[in-house]
């Protein structure tokens, strides 16, 4: 299967205006700036997008809005443990997605306890 050679995907910010998304393309620690598609209104959703080439293997894509307060959201695990996992709260947490080797993308959770993350850290979400 062959992807598009670029992320994309729709970001907001409850807090004002985004400053930026970022995106981890490589299971590790390089956060990159990804390009916003203007306008940028207050609290609205905003296009980004982010070259990128899917190589065929499995992969790990994860992203994080900046807002233009600096806010940034928390690891999934953090968020639970401050509002408990049964709770109705908006979702504000970084977003994850993995790639597998016949092209298939799933929505994920990754145990952000771990230094480098690696396919058994991870958590298909199933609901």
């Amino acid at each position: 299967m062959k992807l598009p050679d670029e992320i994309t995907g729709l970001a907001w910010s409850g807090h004002g205006r985004l400053g930026g998304v970022e995106v981890l393309t490589d299971a590790g620690e390089t956060w990159v700036q990804a390009r916003l598609d203007g306008p940028v209104l207050p609290c609205c959703l905003t296009r980004f997008r982010l070259p990128w080439r899917w190589r065929g293997e499995p992969a790990v894509l994860r992203s994080r809005t900046i807002d233009e307060h600096s806010h940034q959201p928390p690891a999934r695990v953090h968020l639970l443990r401050e509002h408990g996992g049964t709770g109705h709260f908006h979702h504000h947490a970084i977003v994850s997605w993995a790639i597998a080797s016949d092209g298939e993308v799933s929505h994920i959770y990754v145990d952000a306890q771990l230094r480098k993350p690696s396919l058994d850290c991870l958590f298909i979400d199933e609901k």
